[in-house]
């Protein structure tokens, strides 16, 4: 679990690990994604942002894409089979769809990626604006601030490798699905060795501090 006993903050969580979860699902579309995809879908609190309907569109145009290359792979590779039956998948998606498909493809999985990256960052932001307007000591701010800085960095890093990953000379290319796997590892590094520890010791300083209603209600933007 990745609840820090703060509805805020949970929430905000979930969203950006709901986001990611579109992302990721948008890049290897092997992955199952399908249950985050019904809580985004069903959301109330989220719903109505354009960023949610922006995940969603692209994530379903991606795959009805990528379903509709996949099948036709299957029918290239019909009778081409390894010595259990299965078909042989070795042709590469990108040489099966012209320019224009690929890049409208490529620039959504983008899309989703830049919605990643905001959502993450404001995250981060609103949990400093409250040890800011709450007076949080100091000592936490410190180590707070520079454990964000440190995922900043890293996210940052992640996000530039997929960019330049989705360009060659040749113009548009798929997103390898090593980087979804990348930007897990990632995210469930922040989940354990952050926001289990140092957030949730945030939530506890501000008990007392800040009303009660402050740490209840729901940040969406």
């Amino acid at each position: 679990t990745y609840a820090c006993d703060s509805i805020r903050i949970d929430k905000q969580h979930e969203r950006v690990l709901l986001y990611l979860a579109g992302l990721c699902g948008s890049i290897d579309t092997s992955m199952n994604v399908n249950e985050q995809m019904d809580t985004l879908m069903n959301s109330e609190e989220w719903m109505d942002s354009i960023d949610t309907q922006t995940i969603l569109h692209h994530y379903n145009s991606i795959h009805m894409e990528r379903t509709h290359q996949n099948q036709g792979i299957d029918g290239q590779h019909l009778g081409n089979q390894d010595g259990e039956g299965n078909v042989q998948k070795d042709v590469d998606m990108s040489a099966l769809m012209n320019k224009s498909q690929l890049k409208d493809l490529v620039k959504k999985q983008l899309a989703i990626a830049s919605i990643v990256v905001r959502t993450t960052f404001s995250v981060l932001y609103d949990e400093e604006k409250l040890f800011q307007n709450y007076k949080i000591a100091q000592s936490h701010r410190k180590a707070h601030e520079n454990q964000h800085a440190a995922i900043i960095r890293k996210i940052q890093s992640a996000m530039l490798s997929l960019a330049y990953s989705s360009r060659t000379k040749d113009g548009y290319t798929l997103i390898p699905s090593t980087h979804a796997q990348s930007l897990i590892r990632l995210y469930a590094s922040w989940l354990v060795d952050h926001v289990q520890k140092i957030d949730r010791e945030l939530v506890t300083l501000l008990i007392g501090k800040a009303p009660e209603s402050e740490l209840e209600r729901m940040v969406t933007n």
